[in-house]
Formats: structure tokens, C-alpha cells, sequence
């Protein structure tokens, strides 16, 4: 699983590896797979990427990987509307993500470091501008919820390096903030403030005074990459950060004195699930994050903190193989769970449910 995002009605949509979305509108329980309008064929080997809303609330889907596309879902029906045919950038390059602007207009970052605009909702995009030159590669476009500016990190290809640059108009003109040599990653707190994870493991705030950096690392393993964040019901702060090495490290930290200090939040973290991916807060009072490396959506009701829940995405994980004499197709899941095995033909329609019980590995 690659990404997930919240609509404002509650419903929830999570992303897997080859342009497989999934919706649930009742917290996971049950799932439905949105496949018309996405590539399909040989194009579904490249990796997925990240969810956005434009303006009206309508789901984008940008491609993480080669071929760039920007996917819309309108109306937040069932069939995707690909976005980027004749668009201004290179069908070669990767779409990093979207984001909306405080006008409504979405912002999107391809072909590396150049800047496009969108007044449609995501229809139809223009190019704005290019950040530096080739060596420097672009995140995606970051909205303060409370200020409204628009952040975007650069990283100098090839080497440690880059910074932060800040939009108070809009995404027309950028400044940097400098004194940090920070990366694409950056989150908000539920003040505003400002974070970003560095080169070398740090973890930094922008100070209130808006003047320079300030380290945020006490608590946290040494060394350790912030994957993602998210704030929970009482303003405290969640972070999924990774080490590799030995030993390697991968949990979930709260914050609750707006990121001066951290803790491990909850147990029962699985292997893999901080690598990659990304967390979001529900209305339910649970805290959902995608487990890319062990499968599925796995949630921690954040009020006690206690303990992750069993996954709650019955098609936790797309392991498909044949068998060579019995052309039977082989299904890798991670535990016993309650779930359904569906067949589908090319355009997403659903032929055939082939099981609705408990499924064993």
C-alpha cells in the first residue's frame, strides 16, 4: 500500500503498488476496488503515488512513477478521469503530488522540479515555473492548514543539500528559508508550525520567531527518517520514522508539547509499515496508516494509544502468482483475516466473487 487520504464525508480511499484504489465508506469493514478509467496492462507494473482533494472535494490521484499522471475522481463516483493527456509536462516524468492553493486552484510538481497550476480542479494544468536547474529535485506542494502558505522542500540530486521554499501569494512568487539543509518531507502541527525531516536523520521545527531551525529530535531514535506525520484530536503530533541498519527501528512517536519531546505511541507496531506509505486521522477517533512492507490499512485509537489494531483492509496485500502446472493463482496475505476475494475483467467490472469468509495464508 502506497497512500491514503479521507474525504469530507468520512469515506476512505487507500492506494496499492499498481494503480489499485480502494474505497470503504463504513472505517474499513468492507471495500470496493475503483479501477475504471486507470491504466491498465503494462503501465499498472509502475508504482502508485499520492492522494490529493481539489477544491470541491473531489479525489486526485497522481502517479508516483513513470508515466506521470494526475487521475480525477469526479464527483467521487467510480470512474477516474485521467487528467494529463496534452498536458505541459513530459509523459515520461513522475507527478510528486497535489495540493490546493487558498484560491482553490490545484498545484502539482513534475518533470523534477517545475511547477504547474491547475483553475480547473485538475483537469487541465499550466506551467508556472522551475526551481533551480536539473540537479535539484522538487516534493510535492505542502498547504499550511493554519496560515495558508504553500511549502515545498528541494533536495540537490546526488548529494546531501537543499532547503525549504515558502509561498505567501499562492504559489506565483517563493522565498527560501534558510539556515537548514532539509529534504521534501515537511509536515504542520496544529499551530502551523513548521517541520522537516533532513538530511543525516534530523528532524527540525521552524522557530515561532520565523527567524531559523530548531532541532526536534529528543526522544527520537538517533539517525532515524520521518516518513510521515499526522495530528491527532488533541492537537498532539504522530510520526512514523525508520532506521535501517542494526538494530533497524520503525514505530510510531506522539508529541504533546508541540514537538519538543517523544514517545513510543502504542504497541504492536508491524515491521515495515513505517518504510513507506502515509497515516491520516479519521474522525472515528482512530489514527489509519498504510502498512506497505507486511499489507493492508492498520489503525491505533489514538484517545489510549495502546495498541495497533488488526489490519482493517481485507485485501491487505497484492501477492499474486500462477502456478506453473495447475495454473492455479497462488494468494499471499499476511494472517488469517475476514475478507473477499473478488475477480474483476480489464475495466474494473466485478465478474465473479469467488470467496466472502475468513481467508488463511
Amino acid at each position: 500500500m502506497r497512500d491514503l487520504i479521507f474525504t469530507a464525508n468520512g469515506d476512505l480511499y487507500v492506494a496499492a503498488d499498481t494503480f489499485q484504489i480502494y474505497r470503504s465508506r463504513d472505517k474499513g469493514q468492507n471495500w470496493e476496488n475503483l479501477r475504471a478509467g486507470l491504466p491498465t496492462g503494462s503501465v499498472t507494473a509502475n508504482l502508485g503515488g499520492h492522494f490529493g482533494l481539489n477544491a470541491k472535494g473531489e479525489v486526485l490521484y497522481s502517479a508516483g512513477s513513470s508515466p506521470g499522471h494526475v487521475f480525477h475522481l469526479v464527483n467521487n463516483g467510480s470512474t477516474w478521469h485521467d487528467a494529463t493527456h496534452d498536458q505541459p509536462w513530459n509523459h515520461g516524468d513522475a507527478v510528486n503530488g497535489t495540493d490546493c492553493n487558498p484560491a482553490g486552484e490545484v498545484l502539482a510538481i513534475a518533470n523534477g522540479s517545475q511547477l504547474f497550476r491547475s483553475k480547473d480542479g485538475g483537469d487541465s494544468f499550466s506551467f508556472v515555473r522551475a526551481f533551480n536547474d536539473t540537479n535539484t529535485l522538487a516534493g510535492r506542494v505542502h498547504t499550511n492548514p493554519v496560515t495558508g502558505y504553500l511549502y515545498l522542500g528541494l533536495e540537490l540530486q546526488g548529494y546531501p543539500g537543499g532547503n525549504v521554499q515558502v509561498s505567501k501569494d499562492g504559489g506565483t512568487s517563493w522565498s527560501g528559508l534558510g539556515g537548514f539543509d532539509g529534504n521534501a518531507a515537511i509536515w504542520f502541527d496544529s499551530a502551523g508550525e513548521v517541520f522537516c525531516s533532513g538530511v543525516h536523520g534530523t528532524f527540525m521545527r521552524y522557530s515561532g520567531s520565523g527567524t531559523t531551525w530548531v532541532n526536534s529530535n529528543q526522544g527520537l531514535p538517533a539517525y532515524a527518517v520521518v516518513r510521515c506525520s499526522a495530528v491527532g484530536p488533541n492537537k498532539e503530533m504522530y510520526l512514523t520514522v525508520f532506521r535501517s541498519g542494526t538494530p533497524s527501528v520503525e514505530d510510531v512517536y506522539v508529541s504533546t508539547d508541540g514537538g519538543a519531546t517523544w514517545q513510543v505511541a502504542g504497541a504492536g507496531y508491524p515491521v515495515n509499515l513505517a518504510g513507506e506509505g502515509n497515516m491520516v486521522m479519521g474522525k472515528d477517533g482512530y489514527l489509519y496508516a498504510v502498512a506497505r512492507g507486511v499489507g493492508g490499512v492498520w489503525r491505533l485509537q489514538v484517545s489510549a494509544t495502546t495498541a495497533l489494531t488488526a489490519p482493517v483492509l481485507q485485501p491487505a496485500r497484492e501477492t499474486f502468482r500462477f502456478h506453473s502446472q495447475t495454473g492455479s493463482i497462488l494468494i499471499s496475505i499476511p494472517m488469517p483475516q475476514p475478507g473477499t476475494l473478488d475477480a474483476f475483467d480489464l475495466e474494473g467490472k466485478l465478474v465473479n466473487r469467488i470467496a466472502n469468509r475468513e481467508l488463511r495464508h
